[in-house]
């Protein structure tokens, strides 16, 4: 139990410091107040409650959708890899996998877990 607690708990403050971070640069661009958490991870009541916590801390409103329609992902790409094999539309599997495979081709590679924030 200890440990599944110190995971969880080492998570909450990932997402409280990125979500921070992420606040701080939003608002350089636009005076927006508001942030949208979806997803299979706004499911989670203690994310919800971490995010509630950092709102009011930098004066943001939460938006949260009802739990019952916060689905895992993996269960719709998951039904739509079925029907598109079912239409025999295969894709090329011959890609080497990259464990850190970058969302923008022009940032520069980052050995490692990560940066401590």
């Amino acid at each position: 139990y200890d440990l599944a607690a110190s995971f969880q708990a080492t998570v909450l403050n990932i997402i409280y410091k990125k979500t921070k971070i992420a606040i701080k640069d939003f608002r350089k661009v636009t005076n927006s107040r508001s942030i949208v958490v979806a997803g299979g991870v706004a499911a989670n009541k203690e994310i919800r409650r971490i995010i509630n916590k950092l709102c009011n801390e930098e004066d943001f409103k939460p938006f949260f959708p009802a739990t019952k329609l916060c689905g895992d992902n993996a269960a719709m790409i998951a039904w739509a890899g079925i029907k598109r094999f079912k239409k025999n539309l295969l894709d090329n599997l011959d890609i080497s996998a990259k464990s850190r495979w970058p969302l923008d081709n022009d940032a520069p590679y980052m050995k490692g877990p990560g940066l401590k924030l």
